[in-house]
């Protein structure tokens, strides 16, 4: 038996495979394994990984990078075609080209052969001979100059092994975007860009495409292989018609390279090798965890992975095994039991082999049902931000089990609705506080449609909740309907609590309508009713309305004992909303311009309660409240700071009210710093806004900042019309100027108004009460310079752009029709403002109304809805 002596660098010598694409990234990787195996006590590497995720690749590439550190060479051995543990040995042996002399026994000859050389064994694909361990065992300890680098799904559990796992390619955020020359950093999008560009020579990363491509490769998990197929395909679709083609990702990962081998030609046959290798309970828990829609604790995947039938091994084994095969992740964290996930395309797979096990039902249904048990846990309220970050952890399995009980089951329908009901009642008070208002009115909407012989009790409370959804997005009429047919409900079932909060319900309904005798009207009847049923909670929250009634008309003395009142009740129901009279007497301070110090004092206090309860919409308003007090004050940087921070929040939540109350801040702020032009785009926006929604409390301070606006840029006449829609909207609705205001417009009418002159300023004034809303926007738009619309100082004005007949979805504009085909070519804000030439600020004012209208809260989803209405 000889091994022939060999020269250092020669290619046949050290037997690397020639790969003939690049090697994209893993500069991290490639440092970390090459020290690892020069480090004397690291005898065997095991590099694990799931499949798809370039174990092989990354194992030549260090091959190459390590030659020059081992005497002996480098030499690859492929295992991917051996499936007998016995040849594994003869594998070696064919590979290094050692002749076999006598009757010694082949591990007995490479020992022989290898015993004094300093060489290094890449073995690849070593998962379907695990049996062949003892062989590796055996050769170590016989060759004290050898290492061994091996590539396996599954790790080896010698005592000499150590083990890395191969997560897989870095993936961009998708919101906010980066732009190209960002993006190029992260190693999944260099690897599409590589691989496109083999195929289509001139495909490039643009602005335009930049986006999109970033979300291919988050969708595909950042693993090289599906990425590599993926980009294939850029020969014969651009990348949007490709992210449209991944919503069945494994169906057209397909058709790889033909000199691949085979189970990696299609992402399918390369989970499914990994699938086929694993015992019978580990596929049944493999395909049954596929249900989770995202991180799942141990006691979760043990209820849910038993249901169809039980599993003859430990679930949490079998899951640790599954970690151990790199078909499961596990995800740890220094304070909580560790939580599991799959990759979104092993879970794919997962959830085909469940159908074809027929196990769907029964472990869906589970599923579903634990998650229902864990929302209608009740937690007191001092606990309830906890709560809710728990509920937001598991907002995905709570999606998913809604979804099924309302499209997927085979239940019977009535109680198939009753269970989505109750999960939607038991998730109402979380959705509202996080934000997720649009999503929960969808759920209650399609639950609701189909409520047919549903308990009335269920059908009540449902329908109060979406009334205070629609009340949220400014659906006054729908509303108004659900929550009449809420309160008849409550009366025919004799349930006075119901109705008490009911009656809490059409307070704040007159309250946004300014129906103030309404409101009067309303609380003394719940003064009546709680006199019968004690419900402190439901009583004090009407009486800050009742407050906020009162200001409004100027009655500052009476609001402020119904705050007073409002808070001895919350005390009574010892509930931590006892900062929401608080934070209304800080606004009421502010606005009666009585004590600014105790105004700031109590709403810094009110602001920290709230973000500790996690209430988003009550921050996003505390932020604002002091963000108008720090510019009353002068703190124009500190102002514009808080009421960014509340605008982001808000649009988080998509309430258009509530935007519009914070881009008012904003617009007030532009003044300040002389930036009129700027401040016209803000208010105008406002007043469209508010115009649209039907919102009528903030509606006569928008108009007279737009007036404001207006006189700075030398149009007294258009000013003095605003000037007067706000006072005809002001008798109308009831609403009383804030002292905190008085001193500044007193000023601003008197200069226009010697401007004008008496009698010009009575015809303008005359003019603006007597036009609808509609169509004083209108003229005003119309009575304005050329150049001034979405235009501010310093920037070019821009050219007509020719009239687009063709119909728009969700009653978008042309402008955001514009926006939102930018934003799904992967602009920025930035580039967006550039190619317009408005603003960053009017973008993202643009952007607000754009996912209020097609419902959506983040770029992404913003993208994927452009990408499905052909907005690109």
């Amino acid at each position: 038996m000889l091994l022939r002596r060999r020269y250092l660098l020669d290619l046949a010598t050290n037997r690397l495979p020639w790969h003939p694409t690049s090697f994209i990234g893993r500069q991290q990787e490639i440092n970390q394994l090459c020290a690892l195996l020069q480090r004397q006590e690291v005898r065997l590497l095991t590099l694990t990984g799931p499949a798809g995720v370039g174990k092989t690749r990354l194992s030549i590439e260090v091959g190459t990078r390590l030659i020059e550190k081992f005497a002996d060479g480098v030499f690859f051995v492929p295992l991917a075609s051996v499936t007998d543990p016995q040849q594994v040995v003869m594998a070696i042996l064919q590979t290094l080209s050692i002749d076999e002399v006598g009757t010694v026994s082949p591990l007995a000859s490479l020992q022989t052969a290898l015993r004094d050389k300093e060489l290094l064994l890449i073995l690849d694909n070593f998962e379907q001979v695990l049996e062949a361990g003892t062989v590796l065992a055996a050769l170590l300890a016989a060759c004290p100059r050898l290492k061994m680098l091996v590539t396996s799904r599954i790790v080896l559990r010698l005592l000499a092994e150590w083990e890395v796992m191969l997560s897989p390619l870095s993936i961009p955020p998708t919101d906010p975007p980066l732009d190209p020359d960002q993006l190029c950093h992260y190693e999944a999008v260099a690897l599409f860009v590589a691989r496109a560009q083999a195929v289509k020579v001139d495909f490039a990363l643009s602005s335009a495409t930049a986006g999109v491509i970033a979300t291919i490769c988050t969708r595909l998990d950042g693993l090289p292989l599906a990425i590599e197929l993926a980009a294939a395909r850029s020969k014969y679709f651009s990348p949007q018609q490709l992210l449209a083609q991944l919503k069945d990702a494994l169906a057209i990962l397909s058709q790889g390279a033909s000199d691949l081998p085979e189970r990696q030609r299609t992402m399918r046959a390369a989970i499914a090798w990994s699938y086929q290798l694993l015992t019978e309970p580990e596929r049944q828990i493999f395909r049954r965890l596929s249900v989770f829609a995202d991180s799942y604790d141990e006691e979760a995947a043990a209820t849910v992975c038993n249901a169809a039938s039980p599993i003859p091994i430990s679930v949490l084994e079998g899951m640790l095994s599954l970690v151990d095969k790199s078909l499961l992740r596990s995800l740890q964290h220094a304070e909580h039991a560790p939580r599991f996930q799959m990759l979104t395309l092993l879970r794919e797979f997962g959830l085909a082999c469940l159908t074809s096990a027929e196990e769907v039902e029964p472990t869906r249904e589970a599923h579903a049902t634990l998650y229902l048990k864990l929302a209608e846990q009740a937690p007191v309220e001092r606990e309830q931000k906890q709560w809710h970050d728990r509920l937001e952890q598991e907002h995905s399995h709570l999606r998913a089990a809604l979804a099924w009980w309302l499209e997927g089951t085979s239940r019977a329908k009535q109680e198939a609705t009753e269970l989505a009901l109750r999960l939607c009642l038991a998730l109402s008070e979380f959705w509202q506080r996080r934000g997720h208002q649009r999503e929960a009115r969808d759920f209650f909407e399609r639950a609701l449609q189909q409520r047919e012989g549903v308990s009335k009790e269920l059908q009540a409370r449902a329908l109060y909740q979406l009334f205070l959804l629609e009340t949220t997005q400014d659906d006054y009429q729908a509303a108004e309907a659900h929550l009449a047919e809420s309160f008849a409900l409550s009366e025919e079932l004799g349930s006075g609590r119901d109705c008490v909060v009911c009656l809490t319900g059409f307070v704040r309904l007159a309250l946004i309508q300014c129906q103030h005798e309404v409101v009067k009207t309303r609380v003394a009847e719940l003064r009546r009713r709680c006199q019968v049923v004690a419900d402190d909670a439901s009583l004090g929250l009407a009486l800050t309305f009742f407050a906020r009634s009162c200001w409004l008309q100027g009655d500052y003395a009476q609001a402020r004992e119904l705050l007073e009142e409002s808070k001895r009740c919350y005390q009574r129901a010892q509930s931590p909303y006892v900062l929401l009279p608080q934070t209304h007497l800080a606004r009421l301070l502010f606005l009666a311009n009585q004590d600014l110090a105790q105004a700031q004092a109590l709403a810094e206090q009110c602001l920290k309660g709230w973000q500790a309860l996690g209430e988003k919409e009550q921050s996003a308003s505390t932020l604002n409240l002091l963000g108008q007090i720090a510019l009353f004050q002068g703190g124009l940087a500190l102002a514009q700071s808080l009421f960014e921070q509340s605008l982001a929040i808000v649009e988080e939540t998509l309430d258009r009210s509530m935007r519009a109350e914070m881009l008012l801040g904003l617009a007030r702020l532009c003044l300040q710093r002389h930036e009129p032009e700027r401040a016209c785009e803000l208010f105008q926006e406002i007043v469209t806004l508010l115009r649209e929604i039907g919102s009528r409390q903030i509606l006569p301070a928008a108009l007279e900042g737009w007036g404001f606006a207006l006189a700075r840029t030398c149009r007294p006449g258009q000013a003095a019309q605003l000037w007067g829609a706000a006072l005809l909207r002001r008798e109308s609705a009831g609403i009383k100027r804030q002292p905190i205001e008085v001193p500044f417009y007193e000023s601003q009418v008197r200069e226009v108004r010697s401007q004008l002159g008496e009698s010009r300023w009575n015809a303008a004034i005359a003019q603006g009460k007597d036009m609808t809303l509609e169509a004083l926007v209108a003229h005003v738009k119309a009575a304005e310079p050329a150049a001034l619309p979405h235009r501010e100082v310093g920037e070019p004005s821009k050219t007509q752009e020719p009239e687009n007949n063709s119909p728009l979805p969700a009653g978008l504009t042309e402008r955001e029709s514009e926006v939102l085909r930018l934003l799904a070519q992967g602009l920025s804000n930035a580039q967006i403002a550039e190619r317009l030439v408005i603003s960053p600020r009017t973008v993202t004012t643009h952007l607000s109304s754009i996912y209020g209208k097609i419902g959506v809260s983040s770029r992404s989803a913003a993208t994927r809805y452009a990408v499905d209405h052909n907005v690109i």
